[in-house]
């Protein structure tokens, strides 16, 4: 089973482009010390069932999936059509 995590941040790119803008995500683990890994290693960590990344929006739970399935991949809530506005929504790390 793939270890859990909730993403409470992300690091922001310069670029324009919303499926470019994320670099990092991170937040908590359950003893209350903080990560941050790349948006790399993460979606590597998916497509490995290695990891599972989800947020918190309005009382659910959201899972965070691997977008790009013929471009350059990236991270977004399952609930994006096509960019990853709810992880956009989030604070800096």
């Amino acid at each position: 089973m793939a270890d859990q995590y909730e993403v409470l941040c992300i690091s922001r790119s310069g670029s324009d482009l919303n499926h470019e803008r994320i670099t990092h995500i991170g937040g908590k683990n359950s003893e209350g010390g903080k990560w941050r890994i790349t948006q790399e290693k993460a979606i590597d960590g998916i497509l490995n069932n290695e990891l599972e990344f989800y947020m918190a929006k309005n009382g659910k739970t959201i899972k965070i999936i691997v977008a790009g399935p013929f471009g350059k991949k990236y991270l977004k809530s399952e609930n994006d059509p096509d960019s990853p506005l709810d992880l956009l929504g989030l604070p800096d790390c």
